[in-house]
């Protein structure tokens, strides 16, 4: 049925997307790639498909450097097991697999020319706005891709997307319900409130020697220090080995030879505008604009100056003091009514009076390339460093790899650097949750036994030998390492139980009948209050980000101004009162229904799209393979 559904609105809706602003991760850090390699041990079966393990866990890998580099520093292990990572990692390449299987159910297919815009759109591959094949092939080899493999990835990415846009597509709601919507969003209250402080109570308990041992004894294995290591390395950088890179003549005729697709070009023009602005909405401006255009286009056929016009009357402020030099351009880079009359022009020739949504143009060509190949004396340059990265990446993978079989038997990092004129770099101890100075993933390190090697590891643009110099097994401290901090917790609960305790007798008085300003007055403490505020603030004004009090906020009314509990939030405890509540008007409603329906839209569609998701994986025959390690 609901296969049927997207059959129909396939024929009927179907919008192929591209991405005018995508961040260069989907692949880099997303790529979900090929599923089964022949031969590979798979982690899970969907259907008929299986995912190997070997894709899981380079998504996987993939998915935390990309958490990594978001959040330098923050990303430990317990972090990664609260963001469940390894399950998301598995649950994103099952859902790419169910979308690609409904997509070949369709029949739907993304056109090479939407695939070619979508990959030239991408900011990550462009120079001042505009594609870069230089730039495309740098980032797909640094990444270790292939053009063929990345735009397989791409591919996949776009058509995950039509389907996910399809699905989106099937959301509805009512008006009633869009009325609803608003008036949860926009139902206002202020409270107010006392607060009690655990972190103001001056009462110094003294905590006792047995205490603090009991403690210890109980929670010893919270205080456990994890296994950390040192290690030293060589870093091998294209900036040390570039100059003992030589490109010969032939070496770049050969590469101009085999890559000249890579240098075509399509036709540009050098032409020169002069803009006169309109105001759009107001039909007497854009008259006048349009009458002094056509002023100043009878002075330039009557032969005065071009550039001197420009810079006289121009209102492109970018280049009317260049004469309305707008240098070279191809099609695709201007508006469409600029672009359809300047490429029907020839060198010298002036265009009428042109309208676009800038206002009233004045178009003079002054040049035209025609399409072609880039002379190799125009791109002898630009080959000769594609070269010569190429070949200093090659040398320094060369270079890691001799260095680490001749330091797999000497050990001698210090005798190998001073020979080669390198250097050798010293870490501090750092554990598994910390990223280690010289890359991202310290993992095989902590394999390793003091003395030993690692195999040559690549991280941007070089690579590292790196030999582990000694290691701190984990351990739980001693009690004398471990009581200042014992007895620092110790007396911060017993603050916090006696500021609970208060703030629970303190409402009880109110739920006997005493009031909130009563209560105040006897205990002098002071009653605030936190302005009006809504649900979608997403925090109460003074009290902080607590989603059970901002629950309860909502649901107090006149009658029952006070909830039924303490509320802990921050580390501190509130007593709250209901002060106001305002509910949101029809008309304004009425005045937001546009912005309104286009949030609602968007949410609601994303709660399609994951309901669909989720009977997705209801509906599929999902195979989980008991050998391989648990996530």
């Amino acid at each position: 049925m609901l296969l049927n559904m997207l059959r129909k609105k396939a024929r009927s809706t179907l919008i192929y997307i591209i991405f005018a602003a995508i961040i260069v991760v989907f692949i880099f850090y997303f790529g979900w790639g090929g599923m089964q390699e022949k031969g590979e041990e798979w982690i899970v079966k969907v259907n008929d498909t299986t995912i190997s393990y070997n894709n899981y866990r380079k998504y996987y890998q993939q998915l935390l450097n990309f958490y990594q580099q978001t959040y330098p520093g923050k990303i430990d292990q317990d972090t990664i097991k609260m963001l469940n990572l390894k399950q998301k990692a598995l649950d994103a390449l099952i859902t790419n697999l169910l979308l690609l299987e409904t997509a070949s159910d369709l029949n739907l297919s993304i056109p090479n020319k939407v695939l070619t815009n979508a990959i030239r759109e991408i900011p990550g591959f462009q120079q001042k706005g505009t594609f870069d094949l230089r730039t495309y092939r740098r980032a797909l080899k640094q990444n270790k891709l292939t053009p063929r493999d990345f735009e397989d990835e791409h591919l996949r990415e776009l058509t995950t997307a039509n389907i996910k846009n399809l699905v989106r597509d099937g959301a509805k709601f009512s008006e009633e319900e869009l009325w609803g919507e608003f008036g949860r969003k926009n139902e206002k209250v202020n409270l107010e409130y006392i607060e009690i402080d655990p972190g103001k109570i001056t009462a110094d308990y003294v905590v006792s020697d047995k205490e603090i041992k009991k403690y210890y004894d109980e929670q010893k294995e919270n205080f456990r220090l994890p296994e950390k290591i040192k290690a030293d390395y060589i870093k091998f950088s294209p900036k040390k080995f570039k100059e003992r890179i030589a490109i010969t003549t032939e070496e770049i005729e050969t590469y101009y030879k085999d890559y000249s697709g890579d240098f075509w070009e399509p036709k540009k023009i050098h032409a020169r505008h002069i803009l006169i602005k309109a105001d759009s909405g107001e039909k007497d401006m854009e008259e006048g604009a349009k009458k002094k255009a056509e002023e100043v286009l009878l002075k330039v056929k009557s032969g005065s100056s071009f550039e001197e016009m420009a810079k006289k009357y121009s209102q492109d402020q970018a280049n009317a003091q260049q004469g309305g030099d707008l240098g070279f351009f191809s099609r695709g880079q201007m508006v469409k009514p600029f672009e359809e009359e300047a490429f029907n022009l020839k060198p010298g020739e002036v265009s009428g009076v042109v309208q676009t949504k800038f206002g009233f143009h004045i178009i003079r060509v002054e040049e035209i390339k025609d399409e072609g190949t880039k002379p190799l004396e125009d791109v002898k340059a630009e080959i000769q460093e594609i070269l010569a990265e190429e070949k200093t990446g090659e040398l320094i993978k060369k270079e890691a790899y001799r260095a680490y079989r001749t330091l797999l038997k000497s050990k001698n990092l210090e005798e190998y650097v001073e020979k080669n004129e390198l250097r050798l770099v010293e870490t501090d101890y750092f554990s598994r949750s910390e990223t280690p100075p010289m890359f991202g993933d310290s993992m095989d390190l902590f394999l390793l036994n003091p003395g030993e090697i690692n195999y040559p590891v690549f991280n941007a643009e070089s690579y590292y030998v790196i030999r582990l110099l000694a290691k701190q097994e984990s351990r739980i401290p001693e009690l004398n390492e471990a009581k200042e901090e014992i007895n620092s917790i110790l007396k911060e609960e017993r603050h916090k139980r006696f500021a609970q305790t208060k703030a629970g007798e303190l409402l009880q008085k109110i739920k006997e009948g005493a009031s909130l300003q009563e209560i105040a007055t006897k205990e002098k403490l002071e009653i605030k209050k936190t302005g009006l505020f809504s649900r979608t603030k997403g925090w109460i004004p003074q009290v902080g980000n607590t989603a059970s009090l901002m629950a309860i906020a909502f649901s107090l009314s006149v009658e029952e101004p006070y909830p039924e509990e303490v509320f802990e939030a921050n580390g501190k405890y509130w007593l709250i009162k209901l002060h106001k509540k305002e509910k949101p008007k029809r008309e304004d409603f009425e005045d937001k229904k546009k912005e309104v329906i286009k949030k609602y839209a968007l949410q609601k569609k994303e709660k399609y799209l994951n309901d669909w998701v989720r009977n997705a994986r209801i509906q599929a025959k999902t195979t989980y393979n008991s050998s391989m390690p648990a996530l």
